[in-house]
């Protein structure tokens, strides 16, 4: 593949981005968990469709990998605004969605440190850089959480679309102990389906997520260390707490409990409720994303 090809890179759970409009990208940041209690512990997994039809999933932590052509006379969309679905509601179930912004929060303004985006952090576990494309979607499980005094369906998954020649991917060892790239080629990824005359596609998954939610169908070349079972979904106070980290990358470690997600107990209700009840809501929930702006 010489030629460009279409890139797609779906986002799933706890992802903050972060738009950097001096330098025409959007950084995605997936903050350390490791010093939190063993159930909110993270990992980073990219999931790829290998040339021989397997999927795959390869350990993120410790790497950031940079997309397209960080000198584009465009460079990336740093709005996260993505186009709304004709129907509303999609065929997976999910719903349109909104990445939620930490910063410019009850007259406070945390926003994240720019070495965070160019340095090894030990707050950062994961980084991932697109110097082109868009936000195309932005998908929310079917209920409304309570943030901030206003009712909003957070994103729990976002795909990023970009026009990239294969070669322009590049990674940086975070973690000096990492040897092995997760994906060494853009072309050891098999191609969507496409129309005659139309782009090739490729597609990854991104997942920052517990290891007991890590979606196990149809998986094949699983590295060690991964678990072969998926629970799939978090409850209302996990969700908080898996939130709560990330005001970690902004500065802010004890967020008002205000600029933590709730459900409210019923649709019909619009009061916040204890997040520890254990009958709030639906059965459960996909971890969220996040946006915040940067120093």
């Amino acid at each position: 593949m010489s030629s460009k090809v279409t890139l797609e890179v779906e986002l799933h759970c706890m992802c903050l981005l972060v738009p950097d409009e001096k330098n025409g990208a959007v950084h995605v940041l997936m903050p350390c968990t490791h010093h939190g209690s063993q159930g909110n512990q993270h990992i980073a997994v990219m999931r790829y469709r290998g040339p021989n039809g397997w999927k795959y999933d390869r350990r993120l932590e410790g790497w950031a990998l940079a997309l397209g052509d960080p000198h584009a006379k465009k460079g990336a969309d740093t709005s996260l605004t993505a186009p709304p679905t004709a129907a509303g509601k999609r065929k997976d179930g999910l719903i349109d969605g909104t990445v939620v912004e930490l910063s410019r929060r009850g007259g406070m303004d945390p926003r994240v440190p720019r070495r965070l985006l160019e340095q090894p952090d030990p707050s950062v576990v994961s980084r991932i850089t697109f110097h082109e494309g868009e936000l195309a979607e932005a998908k929310s499980q079917d209920s409304r959480w309570i943030f901030d005094g206003q009712s909003v369906s957070i994103a729990n998954q976002v795909t990023w679309r970009m026009q990239i020649h294969p070669d322009q991917m590049v990674w940086t060892r975070l973690d000096p102990r990492r040897r092995q790239r997760p994906l060494a080629s853009l072309g050891n990824i098999t191609p969507a389906r496409a129309k005659a005359g139309s782009t090739l596609t490729l597609r990854v998954q991104v997942y920052h997520v517990t290891p007991q939610t890590l979606p196990r169908k149809y998986r094949r070349g699983v590295e060690e260390g991964l678990p072969d079972f998926s629970r799939s979904v978090l409850t209302p106070p996990e969700i908080r707490s898996h939130f709560r980290m990330f005001y970690g990358l902004v500065g802010l470690n004890d967020p008002r409990q205000q600029v933590l997600p709730m459900l409210p107990r019923h649709p019909s209700e619009d009061r916040e409720v204890d997040p520890e009840d254990p009958d709030v809501g639906a059965p459960g929930w996909a971890c969220l994303t996040s946006q915040a702006n940067v120093e």
